[in-house]
């Protein structure tokens, strides 16, 4: 076969290519911006992008936590989504220096809007910022952490991820300490790694 023959068959093959990912990539958009979309708009802010006026009523909020100190513990992000009513807040919180120990955890809000501890561990800390991805229709969210299981202990570098009810408008965790936002048992598959 000659070289001109081979290039065209080349090109019209990645034309093809091009075509068909353009596409998808088309349904994908068309998809995730439908009316009847089960996906929401998640946003994830650090600290310093929230006004004083939102930041004061969240620390207020979690003060109102027993195990809560905002002397120890700092936000380390924020999740938010909705909108009006159906606001909802995420927070990942740290403990630094001052606090004995580095560590880290999640409260969500709960219908009247407190905070509810969900998940945490004395020995992590944040590695990574996290990420949102889409499995099989299923909003998460994952924080990287590494983790001891004791002081002094072996280094794992793990995930805490957050899938979203879109049901109940929350994030879940299969180990949640609060029964609430224990995800039903057909989300808890999302756990696995990808």
């Amino acid at each position: 076969m000659s070289n001109r023959i081979i290039k065209k068959i080349t090109m019209c093959s990645r034309a093809t290519a091009y075509l068909t990912m353009g596409i998808i990539g088309l349904g994908f958009a068309f998809e995730s911006f439908s009316k009847d979309s089960k996906f929401v708009d998640i946003r994830i802010l650090e600290t310093n992008k929230l006004d004083a006026k939102s930041l004061d009523e969240i620390e207020g909020r979690l003060k109102k936590i027993p195990d809560f100190s905002n002397h120890t513990q700092r936000i380390y992000r924020v999740v938010e989504w909705g909108s009006g009513s159906n606001h909802k807040v995420l927070i990942a919180a740290r403990s630094g220096p001052g606090g004995g120990t580095v560590g880290c955890g999640f409260y969500e809000q709960d219908t009247d809007g407190n905070f509810v501890f969900l998940i945490g561990q004395p020995y992590c800390k944040f590695t990574k910022k996290p990420d949102i991805y889409i499995r099989e229709g299923i909003q998460i969210i994952r924080f990287g952490i590494s983790d001891r299981q004791y002081f002094g202990g072996p280094i794992f570098n793990e995930s805490y991820k957050f899938i979203f009810n879109s049901e109940m408008n929350f994030f879940c965790h299969p180990d949640s300490e609060s029964e609430i936002f224990k995800c039903p048992a057909y989300l808890n598959k999302f756990q696995s790694e990808d």
